[in-house]
C-alpha cells in the first residue's frame, strides 16, 4: 500500500505499441486505479517509455497522438466531477 504521504504518477497511456488509445481505454484504467487510490492522491501520466534513450524510438507524431488521447481523457475525467 502506498501511504498517503505519497502522491502516485499514474501510467495509463500504453507507449510499447503504435496503437493510440482511445480516451475511453484511459478512462477504464483511471477507473480501475479509483478502486484502490483517491483521485486526488494521483496524476494522469504516459508510461515512461516516452523517454529519451529507450530500447525502442517512438515518432513523435505517435507520442502526440498519445498525449492527446491523455488529455481527453483528463477532461472526460473531470467532466464526472
Amino acid at each position: 500500500m502506498v501511504t498517503e504521504e505519497f502522491r502516485i504518477g499514474l501510467g495509463c497511456v500504453d507507449v510499447r505499441f503504435p496503437q493510440i488509445d482511445q480516451p475511453e481505454q484511459i478512462v477504464e484504467r483511471v477507473d480501475k486505479a479509483l478502486e484502490h487510490v483517491a483521485a486526488d492522491r494521483f496524476t494522469l501520466s504516459p508510461d515512461c517509455g516516452f523517454s529519451p534513450g529507450k530500447d525502442h524510438g517512438i515518432p513523435l507524431d505517435e507520442s502526440f497522438e498519445k498525449l492527446k488521447s491523455l488529455s481527453a481523457a483528463a477532461g472526460l475525467l473531470r467532466e464526472r466531477t
